[in-house]
C-alpha cells in the first residue's frame, strides 16, 4: 500500500512520550499516533482561529481527550521552553517559513524534527549546516501526484550537509537516487530551462542536475 504523505510523516515517528505537530492540517498526524501507540501526548499548534477549530472538531473524541491538546500559537511563542518535545513535526509549509520557526525553537527543548518543505528544502540543510543539525533521514513521497521531500533532522545522528550536492540534493538521495528522486530533479530541471531567466541564474544546479541525471559522479 503506498503511503501518503501524512501517514510517511507518521511513520517516521518513533515510539515516544511527547510530539509538537505545528500546522497539523486537521489534526491527522496526532489522532494515527495516538491510534497507533506511538506517542503518549501530541501538541497540535495552529496559528490560525479557523484551522484550530478544525483540529478541536477533529479530536472531540473520548479516546483522544487525554492524549491530545489543541492550541492556538505562531510556532514556538505559546509553548514554555523548559516543555521538552521528543519530536517536533513542522509540514506544509515553505522552507523559508520552516527555517524562521527552526530559528524560534532555539530556546526551546527539542530532541528531533520531521520536517516537510513545499519548497526550497536547501535552506532546511542549510540551516541545519549552521546550527550544528544533522540529517538523520530523507525520503521522498508521491500524493496527488505532487511530490514531497521530507527531511528528519537530529543534533546528534546523521551526515552534514556542508557543500552544495548535500544541501541541495541530500547525501541519502544521491546514493538511493530513487525513482521519486529521479522523477523530483527532471521535473525541476524542465522548469528551470522553460525560461531563458531562470536558466541563466540558476546555470549551476542546472548542471548539477543533468550529471546526476546521466549518473555521471559529482
Amino acid at each position: 500500500m503506498l503511503k501518503t504523505r501524512i501517514n510517511l510523516i507518521a511513520s517516521l515517528v518513533d515510539k515516544c512520550n511527547i510530539v509538537l505537530d505545528i500546522g497539523s492540517d486537521h489534526a491527522k498526524i496526532s489522532k494515527i499516533l495516538i491510534d497507533e501507540n506511538k506517542a503518549n501526548r501530541v501538541i497540535n499548534v495552529e496559528l490560525n482561529e479557523g484551522p484550530l477549530q478544525n483540529s478541536i472538531k477533529a479530536t472531540n473524541h473520548a479516546k483522544y481527550y487525554n492524549h491530545i491538546w489543541n492550541i492556538k500559537s505562531n510556532g514556538f511563542k505559546e509553548i514554555y521552553p523548559s516543555f521538552f518535545i521528543d519530536v517536533c513535526i513542522i509540514a506544509g509549509m515553505g522552507g523559508q517559513t520552516i527555517v524562521e520557526i527552526l530559528n524560534e525553537s532555539k530556546s526551546h527543548k527539542v530532541n528531533q524534527f520531521i520536517l516537510q518543505a513545499n519548497n526550497n528544502v536547501e535552506k532546511i540543510r542549510d540551516w541545519c549546516f549552521k546550527n550544528n543539525w544533522r540529517i538523520k533521514n530523507e525520503c521522498f513521497v508521491k500524493d496527488n501526484d505532487i511530490i514531497y521531500e521530507i527531511l528528519v533532522i537530529s543534533k546528534k545522528k546523521g551526515y552534514i550537509p556542508f557543500c552544495f550536492n548535500r544541501k541541495y540534493f541530500g547525501k541519502i538521495n544521491l546514493k538511493l537516487k530513487n525513482e521519486l528522486f529521479i522523477e523530483r530533479w527532471s521535473d525541476e530541471l524542465k522548469y528551470l530551462k522553460r525560461n531563458e531567466n531562470l536558466y541563466k541564474k540558476n546555470i549551476k544546479i542546472i548542471s548539477k542536475i543533468e550529471k546526476i541525471l546521466k549518473n555521471k559522479n559529482l
